[in-house]
């Protein structure tokens, strides 16, 4: 399996076992990422307190998404850096949070001045919005409107940090093929769709089904 080893994530790697964990420092938020912030922080104490089954990675990054936030859980797995591969999504988000987390021990890190405002941008990004949105994943009924707010979320996220936040929609928009309708009626099962919105759905989904099927019978 093919290794990123990118050398200041190998850095960590090295260091992690000396580095006192209770000592982290927080986010400096920009202006204007108060919303995402208490959003991505009310979602994760929900799946928190939910009971629900977490794997590793999922959890390692709610709560260092908590952490980096300003409001850590009662209790914090300090894991060890694995390995960063293709198979693990979420290695590099885990590896960029920690070193952001850890950025003022001078004694462990030499980051340049372009390494921390880079590395920072990135956590930013993956604390405020991916993490809450890669955690919901999972959740097929929810995709389609969580893919809406998605979008929705990124034209806001530009007014924070235009650059990342115009790269992300241009990647999200060749990633819309797989909006089909069979992929839309997912949200008829959807908690977080109105009874409203959902009647409305219905209605265009058979209407546009009717619509394919006048236009087969039709003579060519």
């Amino acid at each position: 399996m093919l290794r990123l080893d990118i050398p200041i994530f190998k850095c960590i790697r090295a260091v992690w076992a000396g580095i006192v964990h209770s000592n982290y420092r927080i986010m400096d938020l920009r202006e204007g990422c108060e919303t995402f912030q208490q959003s991505t922080l009310q979602f994760l104490r929900q799946i928190i307190g939910s009971h629900r089954q977490i794997r590793d990675d999922y959890q390692e990054l709610i709560e260092l998404t908590m952490v980096i936030l300003g409001s850590p859980p009662p209790i914090i797995h300090w894991r060890s850096p694995g390995p960063v591969h293709h198979a693990r999504w979420m290695a590099k988000l885990l590896y960029a949070t920690k070193i952001v987390l850890f950025r003022y021990h001078r004694d462990v890190f030499q980051l340049t001045k372009a390494e921390e405002t880079r590395l920072q941008r990135f956590a930013l990004f993956g604390a405020l919005l991916y993490s809450k949105f890669w955690t919901k994943a999972p959740f097929a009924a929810e995709a389609p409107a969580e893919d809406l707010q998605l979008w929705t979320d990124l034209k806001k996220y530009e007014k924070i940090d235009p650059e990342v936040g115009k790269a992300i929609r241009s990647v999200l928009e060749r990633h819309l093929w797989y909006l089909l309708d069979e992929t839309v009626g997912l949200a008829l099962f959807s908690e977080q769709v109105t009874s409203e919105d959902k009647e409305l759905l219905l209605s265009n989904l058979m209407k546009e089904s009717a619509e394919r099927k006048c236009g087969a019978m039709q003579p060519h």
